[in-house]
């Protein structure tokens, strides 16, 4: 039935295929990242539609001008696993395979219109020398195909500058993509460490191509490729693997792996790659909105649930890193003050932008030093949606010159109760029993904004804000425990739950039970990790010297001791032969000293001998054929050749007196023919 298909129920027809190795992160398929993700989509597109003139015609054609790359391994034979399903009368069941781990790199690029780019592989060598593979990239494969040579066959940074050229020549040379050449176009790529170096990208740009890059562990919902594409050159590589070893039965070498991935890939239809891009939202005329992108992951079980995001988080806002929601109004408004200067000055100055030590000394004020970098996109990102300085959309307003205001009921909004807060703070400077009652009192939180760093300041104020958070739940309902928020996804024991909200019988008692005993034990869970004798979790219960388990200490200490053996002896081995191989090396070396000073003293003896006699016939005084006579026997003209033409001539023993004739007149004929320099 799996042979002849019946099974129409099962994937592949029942037909099993070893799972692909993958990553197990796919905690990064969030809200927060899709939305990034989405907005540098959108930008690229926006831009491409703004420089891209007509843009009626670009709207025509805009599928053709947004792709993905990404590179894939080809493997001759991943693993020897083999799972067959056969017949139970036959008694044994053979697979034509071999041992081979030959491996090349494809680099693949297909369009959101269902064109595919240039081939490009990389093979382990320094030199491309197959005439034939070459012939198959000029006459079957996408102009622009090409066989890079690297140290290993896999992508590094050099073999990714070294192809880049053809390759983006032979992007620019796909259908559609000719006929515009001022158009720009928009590349995709993971975070591979090559795809970001700047050289590479500068390349790119001067064949105006935008490379834009996803974040890490989100390729199975943003690369293209990933989707339908992939699943297709896997299961033609299979199909064609199974081809050749049934009809040639040798080991597979890269070249042929190559000629087969070519004949994978050209099999891979238009739709394949237009059906990838649209299920991951990168095809321009199919492209839907963010909130029904995130309906329809959610839809497909990557995120917990896209509801909450679309009633409580309404701008960009909620995409910008903590280092900026932390931040007070007011104190956004400083970072883009300073933020601004530096722009302004190179500026004037007609010169880049240069950010000295004083102006990140001035931005670490508001964060940590290593995320003033964030404050400096956080700049960029108001730039383009100011509403994230004030986080209400109908308060902000943009000036002519271009700097953003907050209205004063803008700000009442976005501070609320703190404000309240600070004013009443300040009312109340001089009154301790105020501070006691507020959870951000005026008096430690001015201390802890002046120096951040203070460690003295850090605890007074979340002593404070503890015993704060403890005095307002002390008689609250015990069914509603404090908890963090949901989005932190922290879970919680019921230990924790008591720890977080005691009520005042638990803190009475905790001080009796301190002033009677102290400290006492703290509560640490257990490390539960297997123990390498019994195979049981180490941090169970058990007797360690019952007789069964002295019987395995035993056995695994003679184990121990045998393994150290074998590993000395290895070792001593390694060694030994280390010495040996640097013993033949200095005697290889020294001999070939000698050999050399060997040759070079006969050659000082013998080659005014030979001058004479080969100008006469090099000048043509005598017949050259006069070599082929018993008059100069072999050895002579051995001589002649080592001596007076400098060549080296191999298995000379083997040779008869006509090969090595042969040899001097070829070398005779060179010398006449060559060119002297002026």
């Amino acid at each position: 039935m799996v042979r002849m298909k019946r099974l129409t129920g099962v994937k592949n027809h029942g037909r099993t295929v070893k799972a692909q190795a993958t990553t197990t992160k796919r905690t990064q398929i969030t809200i927060d990242q899709q939305l990034r993700w989405h907005t540098v989509i959108d930008e690229a597109l926006e831009f491409q539609k703004r420089v891209n003139l007509p843009e009626e015609d670009y709207e025509i054609f805009q599928d053709h001008f947004l792709g993905n790359l990404d590179e894939t391994c080809l493997m001759a034979n991943a693993d020897g696993t083999v799972r067959v399903i056969a017949s139970a009368a036959k008694k044994k069941t053979e697979k034509n395979t071999d041992d081979s781990r030959t491996s090349i790199t494809s680099l693949r690029i297909g369009l959101a219109s269902g064109t595919q780019g240039p081939f490009t592989f990389l093979a382990k060598g320094t030199r491309m020398d197959r005439p034939s593979i070459t012939n198959i990239l000029k006459e079957q494969c996408p102009p622009g195909s090409q066989v890079v040579m690297s140290p290993s066959a896999y992508m590094t940074d050099e073999t990714y500058l070294q192809l880049i050229p053809e390759f983006a020549r032979g992007i620019r040379a796909m259908d559609v993509i000719k006929d515009h050449p001022d158009w720009w176009m928009t590349l995709t790529c993971d975070g591979f460490g090559s795809h970001m170096l700047d050289k590479a990208i500068e390349l790119f740009a001067k064949y105006k191509i935008q490379i834009v890059k996803e974040e890490g562990d989100t390729s199975q919902v943003n690369q293209s490729y990933d989707q339908d594409v992939a699943k297709k050159d896997k299961c033609y590589m299979r199909a064609n693997l199974e081809l050749i070893r049934r009809k040639l039965g040798k080991k597979v070498d890269q070249w042929s792996l190559i000629a087969l991935a070519i004949n994978a890939q050209l099999q891979v239809v238009p739709g394949d790659w237009a059906r990838s891009h649209r299920r991951v939202n990168t095809r321009p005329s199919c492209r839907v909105s963010f909130k029904e992108w995130i309906k329809r992951l959610d839809d497909r079980g990557i995120l917990v649930s896209g509801e909450k995001f679309f009633t409580k988080r309404t701008s960009l806002f909620d995409a910008m890193p903590a280092c900026w929601t932390n931040l007070s109004v007011e104190h956004r408004h400083e970072v883009i003050s300073i933020c601004k200067g530096v722009y302004e000055c190179a500026a004037l100055c007609d010169d880049k932008v240069e950010w000295t030590k004083n102006i990140v000394c001035a931005l670490a004020r508001y964060t940590k030093l290593d995320e003033v970098h964030k404050l400096r996109a956080c700049y960029l990102v108001a730039l383009e949606d100011p509403s994230v300085i004030v986080h209400d959309d109908s308060t902000v307003t943009v000036n002519e010159d271009g700097t953003v205001t907050a209205t004063a009921t803008a700000t009442a909004t976005a501070t609320g109760a703190a404000t309240d807060t600070a004013a009443e703070a300040l009312a109340f400077n001089n009154s301790k029993v105020r501070d006691f009652f507020h959870w951000a009192p005026q008096k430690l939180m001015g201390t802890y904004l002046k120096d951040k760093s203070d460690k003295e300041a850090q605890k007074k104020l979340f002593t404070h804000m503890t015993n704060y958070t403890a005095q307002s739940m002390w008689n609250a309902d015990r069914n509603q425990p404090l908890e963090p928020s949901s989005y932190l996804d922290a879970r919680m024991s019921d230990d924790q739950k008591t720890l977080l909200c005691p009520s005042y019988k638990n803190v009475l008692m905790g001080y009796i039970l301190y002033d009677v005993k102290g400290k006492g034990a703290v509560n640490k869970l257990a490390k539960r990790r297997l123990d390498m004798i019994s195979g049981n979790v180490a941090s169970y219960a058990r007797c360690l010297n019952s007789a069964k388990r002295l019987k395995q200490i035993e056995e695994v200490n003679q184990l121990v001791a045998t393994v150290a053996e074998v590993s000395a002896d290895i070792a001593n081995e390694k060694e030994a032969q280390q010495v040996k191989a640097t013993e033949r090396k200095k005697v290889l070396k020294e001999k070939k000293a000698s050999v050399i000073a060997k040759e070079a003293a006969e050659r000082a003896i013998e080659l005014p001998k030979l001058l004479p006699i080969m100008q006469d016939f090099e000048e043509g005084r005598k017949d050259i054929h006069l070599l082929n006579t018993t008059l100069f026997p072999k050895p002579h003209l051995v001589k002649i050749l080592k001596y007076h033409y400098d060549a080296k001539p191999t298995g000379i023993a083997k040779k008869s007196k006509e090969e090595i004739y042969a040899e001097v007149m070829a070398c005779f004929e060179a010398s006449k023919t060559a060119v002297v320099p002026l």
